[in-house]
């Protein structure tokens, strides 16, 4: 049995939940397969879909191609698993506050760059050295 469907891309993917698709893709016989007009990648292969992920942008239509006797499953874990990228985490007060510590530290890291320090980090980038 093949499955295509067609998808908006979900917001809340994180380097931990990629892993955690691809050990549980692996799982299923099918073969599982997400493309977009420009992209296309194995969904149980961690680079794959790590690169898709990433080239993927928030809203972007793409489809999910599922073949195999489980397609149906396949699908319903997919639908289950991008419902559940949306459930906050509970915190305990002691994680919110350090979370809010690292935030606030970094939207001031990037206020304090000056025009010089832009000009060096672009540079740098640039030229690909390995060391300033």
């Amino acid at each position: 049995m093949k499955i295509e469907k067609q998808l908006d891309f979900p917001k809340g993917f994180t380097v931990r939940k990629v892993i955690e698709l691809v050990t549980i893709n692996e799982r299923f016989a099918s073969k599982i397969y997400f493309k977009t007009e420009s992209h296309q990648c194995n969904g149980k292969s961690l680079l794959g879909l790590m690169s898709f992920m990433l080239m993927t942008t928030i809203g972007e239509e793409y489809t999910l191609s599922v073949e195999g006797e489980d397609a149906e499953q396949v699908v319903q874990f997919w639908n289950y698993f991008v419902n559940k990228l949306h459930e906050k985490i509970p915190l305990s007060y002691w994680e919110e506050e350090g979370a809010e510590t690292v935030q606030e530290a970094m939207c001031h890291s990037m206020s304090v760059l000056n025009s010089s320090v832009r000009s060096v980090a672009k540079s740098y980038l640039k030229t690909g050295k390995k060391e300033i």
